[in-house]
């Protein structure tokens, strides 16, 4: 049956959860249509707070992103949560749910929560997951809660397309070091030492603190830090007022902003190109008649493929050697 993308977008720019739930879904699998869709959500996008939660697995960024997302609805915000979970190896579809661990946000309806699986994106973020919080935004949402897998130190790209990166540690899980590490700690806007109750937390805080010293500009102030106990929902308050003021006093410089937009449409730029290449390699069989009835060790890889390059690409330059 042929989606009805009209239709659909008029009602989620009238904020309507299940024709969002059903754009998002359009949009992840690319169904015919898609890219005219984002184009006209990309011209209704409202002003929106976006962001991210990141941290090791076990520090309790899906508790705490609940924590965060009911306190800042009652204040007043609809909010939008976009889950980034591993992919399923046989599937490829979000293999966490991390919605089964947000029950208590799940029932508002100032909340909306989605899961997004990485799809074996580096960095932890897909070009999907970007559209979607352009959709969440144009829904009317007023904050966007990303929260990432944040498996490793170079798992950074979420600091991309967000206003604030929340960096979240727990004492007694083998990650103060890894969260020490210059790639990932260098994004934190803000550091959050959350399970604060556990042995080990005024440990784990001090060592964050004297690396940021360490690792910091003179001039440049640290990131502030935090202690929560997200199930309980202790300090909770304190950091969502220390967000929501550091957002209010650094709105994203303009040449970060046009940074991030190139950045997207590079990639884009990326996949078309790639799908292109794809399509007339298997459209016009070049490959496989280049190659012919050769062995594998009589194949010389490098000027077949800048062969096929200038066949394909007709008037473009060889790449760089």
């Amino acid at each position: 049956m042929k989606t009805d993308w009209n239709h659909l977008i008029d009602n989620l720019f009238r904020g309507d959860r299940a024709s969002l739930a059903r754009v998002i879904t359009h949009v992840e699998n690319r169904e015919p249509g898609w890219s005219d869709a984002m184009k006209r959500v990309s011209q209704n996008i409202s002003p929106a707070h976006v962001i991210g939660i990141t941290g090791s697995a076990g520090v309790g960024k899906s508790t705490l992103t609940s924590a965060v997302a009911n306190n800042l609805a009652d204040r007043g915000y609809r909010i939008g949560i976009l889950a980034i979970d591993p992919s399923s190896p046989f599937q490829g579809g979000a293999f966490l749910g991390d919605r089964i661990r947000m029950q208590s946000a799940n029932v508002r309806d100032e909340i909306f929560i989605r899961s997004m699986a990485t799809r074996g994106e580096t960095g932890g973020l897909c070009q999907p997951a970007r559209d979607v919080v352009r959709l969440l935004k144009a829904s009317g949402k007023t904050m966007v809660l990303i929260e990432t897998v944040g498996t490793g130190q170079d798992e950074v790209d979420i600091h991309q397309i967000v206003d604030c990166v929340c960096l979240v540690c727990a004492p007694g899980l083998g990650d103060g070091i890894q969260a020490l590490k210059a790639g990932i700690m260098e994004i934190a806007s803000v550091f959050v030492v959350n399970k604060a109750d556990r042995e080990g937390s005024d440990t784990l805080a001090a060592d964050i603190l004297s690396m940021q010293r360490l690792s910091s500009d003179s001039e440049s102030p640290a990131a502030p830090l935090y202690k929560t106990v997200a199930s309980t929902g202790n300090g909770v308050d304190e950091l969502v007022t220390g967000l929501l003021d550091r957002m209010n006093r650094n709105s994203r410089p303009d040449n970060r902003g046009h940074e991030t937009v190139k950045a997207e449409i590079r990639y884009l730029l990326e996949k078309m190109s790639k799908d292109f290449l794809n399509r007339k390699l298997d459209e016009s069989q070049i490959l496989e008649q280049m190659i012919g009835h050769k062995k594998p060790e009589a194949v010389d890889p490098y000027t077949t493929a800048e062969e096929l390059f200038q066949r394909i690409f007709k008037h473009a330059a060889a790449p760089d050697h």
